[in-house]
């Protein structure tokens, strides 16, 4: 993987001087132009020019025409066009990572090109070679072979090329780290392209400069450099400099621990190689993207887009593989052809040896069994290296899986963290809305009735009232202060509750006593609004439960229907017994509610809502009554119409 890209990365800095694809269409004009014309030296530059349209799309189709052209050229003497082809099969070789090939085969363009006095396509040969000498590390013999390219391009005047040259000859001395070389050569390039005034080779340059400047670590000064360039990738509308530039803009803001500015160019670095599908750059910004939003502590947006790193990487990678092995199997392909022709030209030999054997005698035996014998140790030479390359093959198929499984680890671990934060987050909006409940309850509920009660002790205390009046507003303040009662108790279980938890202890006992004693302490709030108060629960009704909490929850459901049925209205508690459980109704004939406040009940979103008479509470009964129902092993759920009144069912085991 990391060769692919590397070689990806290189040959686009070399500035390969192959003709740019003019799309599907005239790729399939020059294989139909090919087809028709005869194979002469016409027909060995057309070849040429179509490997260079699609060597990069269909690499095997590219050498099989070589391989055709070749014999052409090498049939009618047609060295020039040999050594052409051999050039762009040398670059090839190249990119398809086959460096020994690439070499051999650029190394005997050069001979022939030297051979035959001829210096057309020899600054390209020397590219390649030096291109292979970058490749492995070797910078003295790759700045030497480009300096031979740029003499080449000196003679002839090729300012485009000169230009080239220098690009190239900057980046290998950055990578050699001959940093006052490549400074001359950065400054070469930019004196020469004012001649040429080609923005992109400007732009190139630039980065160069930024890039040698980003190595001194002198931060402002790259920055400013890559900034130049940026600005000429936009105005040639190069994407993949525009892209380069704004990483390594981001990269040295973060070595400078300014990550708001390296967020600000990864934002448009991310953008543009999104669009234009950039997705090796696009891979690293991710990554960046990543680390500053760590360091801005910006844990979702980091977790983001280390999600999109490894995915992207992930996909890269198979895809690189997947290429690795395509052109594994190419060229173990085209091998086999080759030991094919060797065979066939060694049997037609040895057809002729067996003739002549007739004729010759033991002479011609002797050469006729030392042929079959070299032979064989091809055979078994050639069988040794395929087996080398299966074996390879299978590695780094284990190593694929081995890192995929490593990426799905990754990416489970993240989705727990996601599981985990989310659910913290919806605690922490539970206990806030608590909070708020609390303090409304406090602030309002509780406090409103006591102010009347200390006001009516300040009147009598001072004389203020008479007695008659103490006592019309006594049985007001009686109904105001026993709501409080109601209030403080339902308020201290539920504030027990959040603090403690809730333990139940369950007690089987008779349902009908607990409910007529609710019945009975509630009977004088019914008779003020002259509510029929009813209970309906059979005798020895048993049920399997923590008395208290039973307790607690029929005399919310009960105040709660008494708040809100008028006068003259109905009230009553009934119980059904089922298999395991007991279900128990407490129905009323008040104003009912409608279907949207349903949907809030039993939830601190539940609002107080004043009673047919002006009745006041807290919404906090309703919790404790699905708190406790559900802490005995119980369900409740209620059902209600609009002027008709309401229904509140809940179950307790048997």
């Amino acid at each position: 993987m990391r060769f692919s890209i590397i070689a990806t990365f290189i040959s686009t800095i070399f500035l390969f001087s192959s003709t740019l694809s003019y799309g599907r269409s005239e790729t399939d004009s020059l294989l139909n132009a090919l087809a028709s014309i005869p194979k002469d030296t016409a027909f060995v530059n057309l070849t040429n020019k179509t490997i260079k349209e699609i060597f990069e799309s269909n690499p095997t189709k590219a050498l099989s025409l070589a391989s055709d052209a070749l014999e052409v050229a090498k049939k009618i003497g047609y060295e020039q066009g040999y050594a052409n082809l051999q050039a762009s099969l040398g670059w090839l070789y190249y990119r398809q990572g086959d460096i020994d090939k690439a070499f051999t085969i650029s190394q005997e363009a050069l001979n022939l090109l030297d051979k035959i006095g001829s210096i057309q396509t020899k600054a390209e040969v020397l590219n390649n070679i030096a291109a292979i000498y970058n490749e492995q590390e070797k910078y003295k013999l790759s700045l030497e072979y480009f300096e031979k390219a740029l003499a080449i391009q000196i003679s002839e005047n090729n300012l485009s090329g000169i230009v080239r040259c220098y690009n190239n000859l900057a980046f290998t001395s950055l990578k050699a780290k001959d940093y006052a070389l490549a400074q001359g050569y950065i400054e070469k390039a930019l004196e020469a392209n004012k001649n040429l005034g080609n923005q992109y080779y400007a732009g190139f340059a630039y980065r160069n400069q930024g890039d040698l400047w980003y190595a001194q670590k002198k931060y402002k000064e790259a920055i400013e450099a890559w900034r130049t360039a940026l600005d000429l990738g936009k105005e040639t509308n190069s994407r993949a400099l525009i892209v380069a530039c704004l990483n390594r803009i981001s990269n040295a803001y973060i070595d400078q621990e300014d990550f708001v500015q390296a967020q600000v160019a990864l934002s448009e670095s991310i953008k543009t190689a999104e669009v234009f599908r950039l997705r090796s750059e696009l891979r690293q910004a991710y990554q960046l993207m990543a680390k500053v939003a760590e360091r801005l502590e910006k844990p979702y947006l980091a977790i983001e887009f280390h999600k999109k790193f490894f995915a992207l990487h992930d996909s890269l990678f198979n895809e690189n593989t997947t290429k690795k092995l395509n052109q594994l199997e190419s060229t173990f392909e085209a091998e086999r052809k080759e030991k094919e022709i060797q065979l066939l030209k060694a049997k037609v030999k040895e057809d002729r040896l067996w003739i002549f054997s007739a004729l010759g005698g033991l002479v011609a035996l002797a050469i006729i069994a030392f042929l079959i014998q070299r032979s064989k140790r091809k055979i078994r030479k050639a069988l040794g290296k395929l087996k080398i390359a299966h074996q390879e093959i299978r590695e780094k198929t284990e190593e694929i899986l081995q890192q995929k499984e490593e990426i799905e680890q990754i990416n489970e671990t993240l989705t727990q963290t996601n599981i985990k934060l989310d659910q913290q987050s919806q605690d922490l909006k539970a206990l806030n809305a608590t909070k708020d409940k609390l303090f409304a309850i406090i602030g309002h509920d509780l406090r409103n009735p006591i102010g009347a009660l200390i006001s009516l002790l300040q009147l009598l205390e001072y004389g203020n009232i008479s007695q008659e009046e103490f006592l019309l507003y006594s049985n007001k303040l009686k109904a105001s202060v026993e709501s409080l009662h109601f209030t403080l108790h339902n308020l201290l279980v539920w504030a027990n509750s959040q603090m403690q938890g809730i333990k139940a202890t369950p007690q089987v006992f008779d349902l009908q006593e607990i409910a007529q004693e609710n019945v009975n302490l509630l009977s004088e709030i019914a008779k003020n609004k002259n509510i029929d108060l009813s209970n309906q629960v059979m005798a020895l009704t048993k049920v399997n439960a923590d008395i208290d909490h039973v307790k607690l929850i029929l005399r919310n459901l009960l105040s709660n229907a008494l708040k809100f049925t008028s006068q003259e209205g109905k009230v009553s508690i009934k119980a059904e017994a089922g298999q395991d459980f007991v279900k128990i109704a407490v129905s009323d004939t008040g104003v009912g509610m409608a279907e949207e406040k349903l949907h809030k009940l039993f939830t601190p979103a539940v609002t107080s809502t004043k009673g047919t008479d002006e009745e006041k509470g807290t919404g906090l009964g309703l919790m404790l009554c699905k708190d406790f129902v559900e802490k005995n092993g119980g369900q409740i759920w209620v059902e209600s119409q609009v002027g008709k009144g309401s229904t509140f069912y809940f179950t307790l085991p048997k």
